[in-house]
């Protein structure tokens, strides 16, 4: 099967995760709650209705993603204004975002853009990218949405980490 090729954005900061391409936009709430398999199996067939609950599963590892995090695993709902980036979380974020701007397409081949405040991008813009760029390995995950099972797999073909207030005058310029 050949890859669909889109560009994503990503922007994580202020407590959401923003994602755009030209198939779907969106965000979620920037929180991250491992759960067990059967947690997993329990959430999505009680909330099938709701688009609000997000389980990515990735092999035999479940997380439950965004809004529903505080009422379901509040523990794992604390912020703070302490800026700091947990590799895992990160991950699983920005697999979200990317799942999420891929609609239903499952395989895709992605062009990511995404930033740093100035004050971390000289000092992470590498760490940061490698991390998106997962080892150069495809992400295969899925994402359970609408108590619906969505596989995906997701070749990174490039990473752009800009300097955040570059992007926001690149998109005034634009406007």
């Amino acid at each position: 099967m050949k890859p669909k090729t889109i560009c994503v954005g990503v922007d994580r900061g202020f407590g959401y995760t923003k994602y755009y391409s030209d198939i779907a936009t969106g965000q979620v709430d920037s929180l991250v709650a491992p759960i067990s398999e059967s947690r997993a199996k329990e959430l999505a067939i009680n909330n099938a209705d709701d688009k609000r609950v997000i389980i990515l599963k990735e092999e035999n590892n479940f997380y439950l993603v965004g809004p529903r995090v505080a009422d379901v695993e509040p523990e794992y709902a604390q912020r703070n204004l302490a800026r700091g980036r947990d590799n895992t979380n990160e991950r699983i974020l920005f697999m979200t975002a990317m799942g999420l701007s891929s609609a239903a397409s499952e395989y895709v081949k992605a062009y990511i853009t995404t930033g740093l405040p100035t004050d971390e991008f000289e000092k992470n813009r590498e760490e940061y990218k490698s991390i998106i760029k997962n080892g150069d390995k495809n992400y295969v995950f899925s994402l359970i949405l609408g108590g619906k099972e969505f596989k995906k797999k997701i070749e990174v073909a490039a990473v752009s980490v800009e300097n955040q207030p570059r992007g926001t005058i690149a998109t005034i310029i634009e406007n």
